[in-house]
């Protein structure tokens, strides 16, 4: 083994250790800690042209109160949409908040800021959201816990919300578009007369005629990606859905009605395996981490929901246990053995 080799390894068995001692020390949900008065925003960095770009791409990094670490990350469309995207990790360590600006600043310029600011532009993202009929992203109020009550958007200050002009200008694909819209069809949405509509990306700024075509197949290049994974994700879980409901009435036991929740809450789960080592773990580790995950999870929702959730999920593992191998599963489902082509 190169010297490299044995210094990758060194540091992935110590970032492994940290995040076990986390898990020890750990007590109770850490999803209702996020919301914990005693909770400690450590670190908050966000883009530094958000105001011009009308796009804040906002990362944020939360000690709870048992000494973990959570890291949470916003995509607020000041123009239009509001809270655009959200997610996070839990029981992270320092370096892997650190990968994670650096992959930040890889791609935009950026810049520590008051987690007031953060916490003023996400709730006022959810009420901008709201007040002109776009949904939300799943489960946002387990992230948005990390910068202060969720249900304070109501009283969220909307100054930095809109165009001059007093238009909402949307950025982006007509379809993306109409997936996001609550009560309100595409063409009625885009007959308003308050409506401006732009192709193109915020954060790549205004097109001169000289690069308006290389940005434009940037742009196009970044679409075809971005659906192209949503298209796959939405295919893997429509896929097991159907296969856990045919096992289901194979055995003659009814599919129990939280059976999608608990497929979303598997693929959730391994989402959260999001170690910049992983492609170097041992397949036993990340499921054991997934497990983890899974647990953390589970304990967010009421116990009356994580007690239906695990009854489904009992219905997932019964379908899963069929296999001899995961290569067998994804072979029954359809899917790519590679992968890479996943």
């Amino acid at each position: 083994m190169g010297n490299n080799a044995r210094r990758k390894d060194r540091q992935r068995q110590k970032r492994k250790e940290k995040k076990a001692a986390i898990r020890r020390a750990q007590a109770g949900s850490p999803y209702r800690l996020l919301a914990a008065g005693s909770a400690e925003v450590v670190a908050c960095y966000i883009n530094t042209g958000w105001k011009d770009e009308g796009l804040a791409s906002i990362q944020v990094l939360k000690r709870l109160p048992n000494g973990s670490l959570s890291i949470g990350a916003f995509l607020v469309d000041l123009w239009c949409i509001g809270l655009k995207d959200c997610f996070g990790r839990l029981n992270v360590i320092r370096e892997d908040f650190n990968d994670s600006i650096e992959r930040m600043r890889a791609n935009m310029d950026i810049e520590r800021i008051d987690p007031a600011i953060a916490r003023r532009l996400v709730l006022g993202a959810i009420r901008f959201s709201k007040q002109n009929g776009f949904r939300l992203p799943p489960r946002h109020e387990r992230w948005v816990a990390m910068l202060g009550n969720p249900s304070d958007w109501r009283d969220a200050d909307l100054g930095d919300f809109g165009t001059d002009d007093g238009k909402l200008r949307y950025v982006g694909e007509m379809e993306d578009l109409r997936k996001r819209l609550i009560g309100c069809s595409l063409d009625d949405f885009l007959a308003r007369n308050n409506i401006d509509f732009l192709v193109g990306s915020p954060l790549l700024g205004p097109y001169d005629d000289e690069d308006a075509n290389e940005a434009e197949n940037v742009e196009e290049d970044d679409e075809d990606i971005d659906a192209a994974m949503e298209e796959i994700a939405e295919d893997v879980r429509s896929r097991f859905l159907d296969g856990v409901r045919q096992w289901c009435f194979a055995t003659q036991v009814t599919p129990h009605p939280r059976l999608d929740e608990a497929i979303d809450l598997i693929l959730e789960s391994m989402f959260q395996v999001r170690s910049p080592d992983i492609d170097d773990l041992e397949s036993d580790e990340a499921v054991v981490e997934a497990s983890e995950n899974m647990d953390d999870l589970l304990a967010l929702e009421r116990p009356d929901v994580a007690q239906q959730l695990n009854q489904a999920l009992l219905q997932v593992r019964g379908f899963m246990h069929q296999f001899s191998s995961a290569e067998k599963l994804t072979e029954a489902m359809g899917l790519p053995a590679d992968p890479e082509l996943l």
